[in-house]
């Protein structure tokens, strides 16, 4: 997999775990917000070590990385969470 669509993958699974870059870079070892956007960039690699430590932060599992569908999951498991919201407004607003 190349470093742009990994780097598509982290930002995916990042932005759904609600941390900014600062709040991931702090929670990685020796990591700076600036080796984040990097890596979303696609402009750094991600080293085997840092795979672990980094599904650890990100609250997922390392073979996330690995599965350029990744981002197309999170999308729609973000729009059903939002469907099943608004369906939960609807049944109170019936009950009106």
């Amino acid at each position: 997999m190349n470093d742009e669509i990994l780097g598509i993958i982290v930002k995916a699974i990042r932005k759904n775990a609600g941390l900014t870059q600062k709040q991931l870079a702090d929670a990685m070892p020796n990591w700076h917000w600036t080796i984040v956007a990097k890596i979303e960039k696609g402009f750094r690699s991600l080293r085997a070590v840092e795979l672990l430590p980094l599904a650890d932060a990100l609250g997922c599992q390392p073979a996330d990385f690995l599965d350029p569908n990744t981002p197309e999951k999170i999308a729609h498991r973000a729009i059903q969470a939002k469907i099943d919201e608004l369906k939960s407004e609807i049944e109170l607003l019936e009950q009106l």
